[in-house]
């Protein structure tokens, strides 16, 4: 079968040619319908340092971000059907760490992941774990399918933000899990939800279509002044730190009320970000910190992605043949998320 697999500790991606994988008793494999590009997959692409940090056992076929029909089932599997269609969750986790026997899964000591420390979906046909699946209603087409691993972080971190029907909200970072988490933190009542990005005008104009009040190109406009022109000097509720930026962590203390909170989605770059704390301290802001997502995420996603717009954010769908130009069109910021088909 046909796949793209990291093979050396390089830049780039090789389309080549790998066995098609064999089921074992406890597994299903899946014919892939779609598979989404990840931050994370740039970085190994490009072997940068978070690349190398993430990708330690090459050659690995790339893809976490997937959905895809049942084709075959192994002999112990109950609960699944050929041709039923299942979004999965990349992440294999060791069910015996403190984290997970409290239901933290997304914290596990042990996290391994499908596509990046194990075989992913940047292929015909992948094999996965059955308790990681996903039922899909017809409702979900296969590009929100596989759009629902990113997806779900947005859920993730409004449900833990708190974030009350009226609040204000300001999310700083467009990228697939900034435009996810202004989504859900519309679905979930807020008032008016302001966007900052650093200019791209791809990335700003999907905010404006997924309805940002305002959407801030943070290289022409001060982005805290314009906030605090917005909103009268008020500050919002929540900010939704989504970009990783240092610079932008310090700005989300700026930007949140006294009583507010601050969420850190983003991973800034060899942990050196530094965060003012007198005035956290003073005004009494929250700041909480965002890792994945969980079961009861993944279905209220499911649930969720069937009444939201998030056609903005998704797209072009390519081929496999056409991985690598898809790779350069993201790591240039000419697209948000791109899907690939395989079949």
């Amino acid at each position: 079968m046909k796949a793209a697999v990291k093979q050396e500790p390089r830049p780039g991606i090789t389309l080549t040619t790998v066995p098609e994988p064999t089921c074992g008793p406890n597994q299903i494999i899946l014919r892939i319908a779609a598979a989404a590009i990840c931050g994370t997959d740039l970085h190994i692409y490009k072997w940068d340092e978070t690349g190398r940090h993430h990708a330690r056992r090459l050659p690995v076929i790339l893809g976490h971000e997937f959905m895809g029909e049942i084709v075959e089932i192994g002999g112990s599997v109950t609960g699944f059907r050929i041709g039923q269609r299942v979004a999965a969750d990349p992440a294999f986790t060791c069910g015996v760490c403190m984290a997970c026997r409290t239901g933290q899964f997304n914290l596990c000591d042990h996290r391994e992941v499908i596509g990046i420390d194990h075989n992913g979906a940047f292929s015909q046909y992948a094999v996965v774990n059955p308790a990681l699946l996903y039922d899909l209603p017809d409702e979900v087409s296969d590009e929100e399918g596989a759009f629902l691993e990113t997806f779900g972080v947005g859920v993730h971190a409004v449900e833990k933000a708190g974030l009350k029907p009226g609040d204000t909200a300001v999310v700083i970072g467009a990228g697939p899990i900034g435009l996810s988490t202004l989504v859900c933190a519309q679905a979930a009542g807020a008032r008016k939800t302001y966007l900052i990005e650093r200019h791209s005008p791809v990335r700003l104009n999907a905010a404006k279509e997924l309805g940002a009040e305002a959407a801030i190109d943070a290289d022409e406009t001060d982005p805290v002044k314009a906030i605090l022109d917005l909103t009268g000097g008020q500050r919002v509720d929540v900010v939704f730190e989504a970009s990783g930026s240092p610079v932008a962590l310090q700005q989300a203390v700026s930007l949140t009320r006294k009583g507010g909170q601050i969420v850190a989605i983003g991973t800034p770059p060899q942990n050196n970000a530094e965060i003012p704390l007198l005035p956290l301290i003073l005004q009494e802001i929250s700041l909480i910190g965002i890792r994945g997502r969980n079961h009861m995420t993944w279905l209220r996603a499911i649930n969720l992605i069937k009444k939201v717009n998030v056609a903005p954010i998704i797209g072009p769908v390519v081929s496999l043949d056409d991985i690598d130009e898809a790779f350069r069109k993201a790591i240039n910021r000419e697209v948000i998320k791109i899907i690939i088909r395989p079949n």
